[in-house]
Order: structure tokens, then sequence, then C-alpha cells
């Protein structure tokens, strides 16, 4: 449990690593029937005990009913090829189901490392033999 809502009390939540490969508004909307009131968090980097530390956004009660949101005219921007964690959570110490819906590009986990490709591996693996020839060569 945290103090991840205005109630000031422990709550449960759950922590999603979402990421984009462009820069854009976050999207991102929950929908329940068992979870009651929602509280939506997004951080740059998460630590669960100073909820208030790399916050980057927060919504109570933006999408419909008491469930949360963050919408394109909210501009939180998420930039591109960065992990967030985004922290569901209630209002109040309860618990319930729900589903957690993204926008626009961004996903679920985290950015993929850059892949090298295979010529570069090649080229390299050349150029060490090539460097190993001249060497031998001229230890003769």
């Amino acid at each position: 449990t945290s103090t991840f809502s205005g109630s000031g009390v422990g709550v449960y939540y759950d922590v999603y690593e979402v990421h984009s490969a462009s820069d854009e508004a976050a999207v991102v909307s929950i929908t329940s029937d068992g979870l009651g009131d929602s509280v939506l968090s997004l951080y740059c980097s998460f630590d669960p005990t100073d909820a208030s530390a790399n916050l980057v956004c927060y919504d109570d009660d933006g999408g419909g009913g008491l469930m949360s949101a963050f919408t394109p005219g909210d501009n939180f921007l998420i930039e591109a090829n960065t992990s967030y964690y985004l922290v569901v959570s209630s209002f109040s110490p309860s618990t319930g189901g729900y589903t957690l819906n993204l926008g626009g590009g961004l996903q679920f986990g985290g950015v993929a490392p850059p892949q090298v490709p295979l010529s570069n591996w090649i080229f390299m693996l050349i150029g060490i033999l090539a460097v190993t020839v001249v060497f031998i060569k001229l230890k003769k």
C-alpha cells in the first residue's frame, strides 16, 4: 500500500511500464465495474515510497463518472522512446477489476534497446581480421 490518492490513506496500486515511438499527448483511460473511484499517475521513474517524486501527470475523475483519464486536451506530453510508469490506484482503500485503455501510439513495455544491423558486425569483423593480418605481416 501507499498514498497515491487524495484520501491520504494507503491504497493498492498496479504499475505498468509504457512508451511511445513518437512525441505525443498521453491518452489513457480506465473502465471498470468494480474498482470504484480510480486514480491515474504517470512517472518518468517510479519510487513507491515517495508518490510525489518524478510525477509527470496525475488525474482523478477526468474520465467517465469516477474513472480517471488522460486526454489530448490535458497536454500531458510523452517523449518518444522514453519509458514511463503508469500507476493505477483507487482513491480510497478498495480493490476491483478494471480495464486500462492506451490511446495513440502508447504501448505497454519499456523501450527496446537499439538493434545493431548484422552488416555492422560483419564490417567490424572484416576490420579486425585486416588489422590482425597486417600485424602478423609486420611482426615477421
